[in-house]
């Protein structure tokens, strides 16, 4: 592919060196040394590195290898390299070694193409050139991020016949492609028979775990786990949050610091996300005191996430505080504090600071407009929301999902306008979602409009035909109605279907520690304590209450 392409003539054609004077000279310390390569590690732009480039043709440092290589990478792999460039030099380099190639190759996988670094390996088998232990972790990488499995199974192939498979980084590369392509089981037959494990195989084989959902292996596997980082427990407490076992994610960061494992900045704004999705505001009061107590430096990301976390928690005039004393504002960190407002019923203030980021020159996005919209929603500003609405898709062209539709038939059917919100639902040019009927059903249940609900109920069975809660809300519409007979069949539908009501549950922190209690479980350690201090209450409500009262309540 490159070797075919016309050249463009440079003083690397025209010298034409070879490589055995090349590896001589790139070993030279005073090429390591020069000063107009040591200005590539200060390199901000291609710009500045064009200007690079111009001085070591003149000094005729390009004609090295090394110096060739160093600029190669820049172009390469930089955040604000330019690969076109890169690829511009490497063609004129006239015997590149397996360092160059893996170079190119790496910019390719790290690109919007990264299919070109396959045909770059290929290209390079084909010139006589044997890869080495660096080549296959990327090749293996651009499979797992890019190009799904059958490529990595055939690099995988290629990792057998070259007899790579024995180095440790090659069996770790091994190991996540095949995790993140979602063949665990491939993931575990390398690690099963992999001679050599280090800290990153572990590790590797535990995400590749806890993405599948599978908890339960990962603990099975933490446990026998020889030799545990921050990032050993990373993976578990991320594992725990992306799978829902938030308290559980919270018990494993007291494991943590009961044995001495410093967190990190991801291991703590994991656990500030695990405080918001449980509501547990005293466990994130105390991960913000940790941060604060252990002098962490100022940082967008645990700022954005704590301000998050106190909305989340009930806490808004916290989040508001840390907001004011974040200095450096990103969208996401704006967003965080306007969606706050926006759930807190703060219409006025969230709407206020949307002004204010848009004179701070930063443009919204569709979260932006999504908490706009809810508070809007929630205040019943019917005339704001759809201006609002309108602003979002005319001025800034953003396409509205079903969230902001789902906000939009909200405040119309707040405002009693269930025939417009209905139509508004039929017409929507996107896909149809549960949550934009059920938002109308809500709607209807709030007017006791029968008819028009009974139409967004069969739909949203349809739909979404697991949720417990749809069937409820339609039963208590016909129930709100009179109309014993259609509620008494929805809840007979919801059986006949083995649809259940999810349990009510609570939360309780305690001493650092969060406590769930379900409807009807004895799992709790103290239980047998618990129920007794119950049976104790109830006691002592039973001399105080009418007896009669008394039989009302349901104490299960």
């Amino acid at each position: 592919m490159l070797r075919n392409r016309a050249r463009v003539l440079s003083p690397l054609s025209v010298a034409g060196f070879s490589a055995s004077q090349c590896l001589h000279m790139h070993r030279s310390k005073s090429t390591l040394n020069h000063p107009v390569l040591a200005s590539l590690e200060s390199c901000p732009d291609m710009k500045q590195l064009r200007k690079i480039h111009a001085k070591m043709i003149i000094s005729g440092l390009i004609m090295e290898i090394v110096a060739a290589s160093r600029l190669i990478k820049f172009c390469s792999v930089s955040p604000c390299g330019d690969l076109h460039y890169a690829f511009s030099v490497f063609t004129q380099v006239a015997q590149p070694d397996v360092f160059l190639w893996n170079i190119i190759i790496k910019g390719c996988a790290q690109s919007c193409e990264p299919v070109k670094a396959i045909s770059l390996y290929n290209e390079m088998l084909m010139q006589g050139f044997r890869p080495n232990e660096y080549t296959f972790p990327v090749l293996l990488k651009a499979s797992s991020h890019f190009l799904g499995a059958d490529s990595g199974m055939n690099v995988h192939g290629h990792v057998l016949k070259t007899g790579f498979d024995a180095v440790v980084e090659v069996q770790n590369s091994l190991i996540c492609m095949y995790s993140r392509c979602g063949q665990v089981e491939s993931a575990c037959k390398v690690f099963d028979t992999s001679a050599k494990l280090d800290t990153v195989s572990w590790n590797s084989m535990l995400d590749g775990f806890a993405n599948s959902g599978d908890m339960d292996s990962a603990r099975i596997l933490f446990n026998s786990t020889p030799k545990r980082n921050v990032i050993s427990w990373n993976v578990m407490i991320n594992g725990c949050i992306n799978n829902g076992f938030f308290a559980e994610a919270l018990g494993f960061f007291e494991q943590m610091l009961a044995q001495n494992v410093k967190p990190n900045e991801p291991t703590l704004a994991s656990l500030i996300s695990a405080c918001s999705h449980l509501g547990a505001l005293e466990q994130g009061r105390w991960i913000h005191a940790y941060i604060d107590r252990t002098n962490f430096r100022p940082n967008l990301v645990l700022s954005t996430a704590l301000i998050d976390m106190y909305a989340k928690c009930g806490s808004i005039e916290a989040a508001q505080a840390i907001f004011d004393k974040t200095r450096k504002r990103d969208l996401i960190t704006w967003n965080a504090m306007i969606n706050g407002h926006a759930i807190h019923g703060n219409a006025r203030k969230a709407l206020a600071l949307f002004d204010e980021m848009v004179e701070s020159s930063l443009t919204p996005d569709g979260i932006t407009f999504a908490g706009v919209l809810t508070a809007c929603s929630h205040a019943g500003l019917l005339d704001k929301g759809r201006e609002y609405f309108d602003l979002m898709t005319r001025f800034y062209q953003i396409p509205p999902d079903p969230g902001h539709f789902g906000c939009l038939v909200h405040v119309l059917g707040r405002a009693g306008r269930l025939s417009e919100a209905e139509e508004l639902v039929k017409t929507m040019p996107v896909k149809t979602d549960p949550s934009v009927w059920g938002a109308l059903l809500n709607a209807c249940w709030m007017h006791g409009n029968k008819e028009m609900g009974a139409r967004a109920g069969r739909i949203l069975m349809e739909l979404d035909p697991e949720n417990c809660g749809r069937y409820t809300l339609l039963s208590n519409l016909f129930a709100k109605s009179g109309d014993w007979n259609q509620a008494a069949r929805v809840r007979k539908m919801m059986k006949e279907r083995g649809i259940r009501k999810t349990p009510g549950s609570s939360l309780i922190a305690l001493n650092a520690s969060v406590h769930e209690f379900v409807v009807g479980d004895q799992c709790h350690p103290d239980i047998e304590n618990i129920c007794t201090i119950l049976d104790g209450l109830t006691a002592e409500m039973a001399d105080s209450c009418d007896i009669e009262r008394m039989g009302e309540l349901d104490l299960d």
